[in-house]
């Protein structure tokens, strides 16, 4: 009986003498080990803030530098990690493409036969799976559209052939009243490991349908995260070493508490200068120049005492 009575009067004391409008404590949400960035590709300082519990928004360029969005890690100044649970948002990301009837080099259209071929630009290189909306601007209609991509062997500027793309999303196409606009046609796409895309719309003996301007559609994440101090943090990704991070902070699940939304800057990703030179095709060269002026050096040594005994 003594127990439940001493419990009782810690609660009671907790709640007489805190006095009104004092914050609650920090929660205990120790910081993780120290990372080292240069593992990662990609680098983003953002400010979270005051402190308190904060949901990072992943905007389009961190979800398409990830790899399968269990690379993402927060670290401090000092490269500490900051423990934090990935949670779907309730908002999808948007990416606007460029509209399939401007003209000029951004939007090539061939006829081929009763198709019109048309290659799309994607602002990165590689996405998660995705849904790409297309919207026609015309009343009546049905078609058949099918989407491409380049295989991975293929030359990544084209032209291509017919054995060099593969088809990753094909759907029916149609409106048929006057009076009410047309729906999305919504095709969902795989992970793609290249920038372009190929549409492919089979227009009969009609003229080709016009589309409005199309867009890609991401899952939208974030990041729940506790800021226990102000100061500038760091968004790391873009790793295939890392694997997926294991905080006990995970255990609470739905248990952590609400959040302020923050965004990360709009100044884009910025680069590991240590992983992308390691990881870029200037490595290569720097390899295939040593070797050629160790070869070179080689032959020189060769051929002298040749001369010389001649």
């Amino acid at each position: 009986m003594r127990a439940p009575v001493l419990l009782l009067v810690a609660v009671l004391a907790e709640v007489t003498f805190r006095p009104a409008g004092t914050p609650d404590p920090a929660p205990a949400v120790p910081k993780g080990p120290r990372l080292s960035v240069s593992d990662f590709k990609y680098n983003r300082p953002f400010d979270p803030g005051s402190s308190g519990w904060k949901k990072l928004k992943l905007d389009a360029a961190a979800l398409a530098g990830s790899q399968g969005y269990t690379d993402y890690r927060i670290v401090d100044t000092e490269g500490f990690q900051v423990p934090y649970v990935l949670e779907g948002a309730s908002e999808p990301v948007r990416i606007e493409l460029l509209a399939l009837s401007d003209a000029g080099d951004e939007r090539r259209a061939a006829r081929l036969g009763d198709w019109s071929v048309y290659r799309v630009e994607v602002p990165f290189r590689e996405l998660p799976p995705s849904r790409l909306k297309l919207t026609a601007a015309d009343p009546v209609f049905e078609r058949r559209v099918v989407v491409r991509v380049p295989r991975h062997h293929a030359n990544q500027e084209g032209p291509f052939t017919d054995e060099e793309t593969r088809i990753v999303a094909e759907e029916n196409y149609s409106h048929r009243d006057n009076e009410e606009p047309p729906r999305a046609l919504v095709l969902s796409l795989p992970r793609l490991r290249s920038p372009l895309l190929f549409v492919d719309v089979d227009e009969g003996d009609n003229q080709p349908l016009r589309f409005k301007r199309p867009e890609l559609e991401l899952d939208g994440y974030t990041l729940r995260f506790y800021s226990q101090e102000p100061g500038t943090l760091q968004l790391l990704y873009g790793s295939s070493r890392i694997g997926p991070p294991r905080y006990d902070m995970a255990i609470l699940g739905s248990g952590v508490p609400d959040a302020e939304e923050i965004s990360l800057s709009e100044t884009g990703a910025i680069t590991s200068e240590t992983e992308s030179f390691w990881n870029s095709d200037v490595l290569l060269w720097v390899v295939l120049t040593g070797a050629v002026i160790a070869l070179l050096a080689l032959i020189v040594k060769l051929v002298k005492p040749e001369k010389v005994a001649s």
